[in-house]
């Protein structure tokens, strides 16, 4: 019995939130290794882009501040 690390579903059963078979596999985000099903592996991703994107914006800001200013 293999579970999810964030929402706890079973592998083989069906998804509490979406209505699919879970499939639970091993994702690196952010060096970091997890048990993760689709929808939790989604989630994560999208939340690693997200705060690279803030830290990007704020080092561009930064650099180009300084030139413009």
């Amino acid at each position: 019995m293999i579970r999810c690390e964030r929402c706890m579903a079973e592998e083989g059963k069906k998804h509490p939130i979406g209505n699919y078979e879970v499939k639970v596999q091993e994702v690196t985000i952010e060096d970091t290794k997890r048990l993760l099903c689709q929808k939790c592996t989604a989630r994560e991703q999208a939340k690693a882009r997200k705060k690279n994107a803030a830290l990007n914006k704020s080092a561009f800001q930064r650099i180009f501040g300084r030139i413009f200013n």
